[in-house]
């Protein structure tokens, strides 16, 4: 379909363009004949893109419905062929079933009269005809029969198929254990003998003529005669029966219920030994047997003690053994039984092992000393380098021996601990250069915490913080730095925080300033002997000393955050130690003791002990 030309912008008409001015510019008419031109050419171009766009999409549009419509047909085409596919075969089935039986049904009166005639002849006549007509009616329907066989025949054989694998998988196969002549059970494999075996070591780990190490020679499945020389003697005194035993194996159909469980197998070999046994509780640790008991509520009650000794009324609490703690019941040598006071020793008894310590923050060797109750001297014996990188994490030793039983204990405790309080440093103009004053004093906050300790032997292992309550906020603390740089002024009065120390009106002038000389830390204010010598600025004494050499008769000031004055080589001290003087008190009278040539003070100021320029706090002249 053709595109309808749409119709032209009407271009504008503006007068002849005229000349251009002197400057060479183009007029205002010019400029928006070009303006017109350009948005004509962007008008046109727009137009035609899109007059492209609807064109292509018209196009799309149609070859899609083509091949949609192609693409269905196809679909409807192979549909229909496999329906009319699988409707033939369905009818020619139905035809060759149902037609043999029309056909028969067809006959039936034509079998009677046959039957009725042969009746005629006698009654074995009318039986053979009977079975004449059967097998007709056979061979007529025999390719029917074929056809069902063809379906029924893989379905019987897949529901046989699975009917034998259901019996042959509900049977249990296992081995028949053989053991001295008789049978001792039947087992699943031969490492449940084998776990039986290992059983039975332990457990005569204490009969004297059969070392429990050659019992067995397990690489052989074969338990051995071992006879040394005492169990030669004993044996020729018939005080034991050397234990034979050469399991044999065979293969048996059992059920479940048959099976032999390991401990039952391990007190038939016992039997089966021919040894001295017992019927008892046998008692193990991690594993390991540690002795049998007949009266096995004895041990229990002497286990249970040991965990109450750490019972308390907390919350959640648990207390249970580290270790895994078994007592099986069974057929054990009559050596290996013990009495409730030696199972109570060697429970409560110690075990070669090493026990170790994990740092964590805040520790130190003195508290880790209380922790563990170890006295420090053996701490720091057992761990040469205790105060080298002692770090949190690090793992110190703190026993060589150990508790058979160790003891797990899991409480829910409700504990403070201080929150840490910030400190902001603020800038102060007010305050001296290098003076920190503390405005507003810090406070730890408080935090309340509800947490479940893991304690093993007393000692706390881990902890896991269940709850956290802030009870009191933390303060922060405010330190105000100083930054005013005092400068004296022109008549040699300080406008800082410190005051000339010396009160006269006579001779007083600086005849040395600082580093005026090797070693010369101060500033030296020539003066009248006696003259009043006053506080720079108020603060606490802390030293009042009279040596014969260096400062001679002297006083220290502490004005605290670190600034500290000396006042040196004085006549007489009128101050004495924790006195608090305040700015502009007399403390001393100028003299010459100590290091001194003539009458003077010797004025220094210091900031962290770090000597100043006493000048730049108390003027370059005297005030006075």
């Amino acid at each position: 379909m053709p595109l309808k030309k749409g119709k032209e912008r009407k271009s504008r008409k503006y007068p002849a363009p005229q000349k251009p001015n002197k400057k060479g510019r183009l007029s205002t008419p010019e400029l928006l004949e070009i303006f017109d031109f350009i948005l004509d050419k962007l008008y046109r171009l727009a137009y035609y893109t899109g007059a492209q766009i609807v064109r292509y999409e018209r196009r799309f549009n149609r070859r899609m419905e083509i091949w949609l419509y192609r693409f269905s047909d196809k679909v409807t085409i192979k549909r229909k062929k496999h329906f009319s596919a699988v409707s033939r075969h369905l009818k020619e089935i139905l035809r060759d079933v149902v037609m043999p039986i029309i056909t028969t049904r067809s006959k039936f009166v034509q079998y009677g009269e046959r039957i009725q005639k042969a009746k005629t002849f006698g009654k074995s006549k009318a039986a053979a005809e009977v079975l004449r007509i059967v097998w007709e009616v056979i061979c007529l329907n025999l390719h029917v029969i074929g056809s069902i066989l063809n379906y029924v025949a893989p379905v019987a054989a897949i529901m046989v198929l699975i009917v034998t694998i259901q019996h042959f998988s509900s049977l249990t196969f296992a081995l028949s254990v053989n053991y001295s002549g008789e049978n001792i059970g039947y087992i699943s494999n031969e490492s449940v003998f084998e776990n039986a075996e290992k059983e039975v070591r332990k457990r005569i780990v204490y009969e004297e003529t059969v070392p429990p190490s050659t019992l067995f020679k397990s690489n052989k499945k074969v338990l051995a005669n071992y006879v040394n020389a005492d169990a030669q003697q004993a044996e020729s005194k018939n005080e034991y029966s050397p234990i034979v035993a050469m399991p044999q194996y065979t293969l048996a159909v059992v059920t479940e219920d048959q099976l032999t469980k390991e401990d039952d197998l391990t007190d038939r070999i016992i039997k089966a030994s021919g040894s001295e046994i017992t019927q008892a509780s046998g008692l193990y640790v991690e594993g390991d047997f540690k002795g049998a008991s007949t009266n096995p509520e004895l041990v229990l009650d002497s286990l249970n003690e040991m965990l109450d000794h750490y019972k308390t009324e907390s919350e959640n609490e648990k207390i249970q053994f580290v270790n895994k703690v078994e007592l099986k019941d069974g057929l054990y040598p009559a050596k290996s039984l013990k009495d409730i006071q030696t199972i109570e020793s060697m429970l409560k008894g110690n075990v070669s092992g090493e026990s170790y310590y994990t740092v964590v923050v805040g520790d130190s060797p003195s508290l880790i000393a209380d922790k563990t109750g170890v006295p420090l001297k053996e701490l720091t014996a057992m761990n040469p380098n205790l105060s080298d990188n002692f770090l949190p994490g690090k793992q110190l030793l703190v026993s060589r021996s150990v508790p058979m039983m160790k003891i797990k204990a899991t409480r829910r405790e409700t504990y403070q601990e201080d929150i840490p309080y910030k400190t902001e440093r603020v800038d102060n103009v007010k305050i001296l250069k290098g003076v920190e004053q503390v405005t507003t004093n810090g406070k730890n906050g408080v935090m309340e915490i509800v947490a479940d300790i893991t304690y093993i032997d007393g000692v706390a292992v881990e902890k896991n913080i269940v709850k956290e309550t802030k009870i009191a906020e933390p303060r922060t603390e405010v330190i105000s730095v100083g930054t005013y740089v005092p400068k004296a002024s022109g008549n040699g009065k300080s406008t800082g925080g410190f005051i000339w120390p010396v009160y006269s009106s006579g001779k007083n002038y600086i005849s040395c300033p600082i580093w005026g000389y090797y070693n010369h830390t101060g500033t030296d204010i020539a003066a009248n002997s006696g003259a009043p010598v006053v506080a720079s600025m108020g603060g606490r004494v802390v030293t009042v000393k009279s040596n014969r050499y260096g400062y001679g008769k002297h006083i220290i000031i502490d004005h605290g955050n670190g600034v500290t004055t000396l006042y040196a080589h004085n006549s007489a001290l009128y101050v004495s130690v924790g006195q608090n003087v305040q700015q502009g008190q007399t403390i001393a009278a100028v003299g010459r003791t100590g290091n001194a040539s003539g009458n003077h003070l010797h004025f220094e100021i210091r900031q962290n002990g770090k000597y100043q320029d006493a000048r730049k706090y108390i003027g370059y002249r005297s005030p006075y």
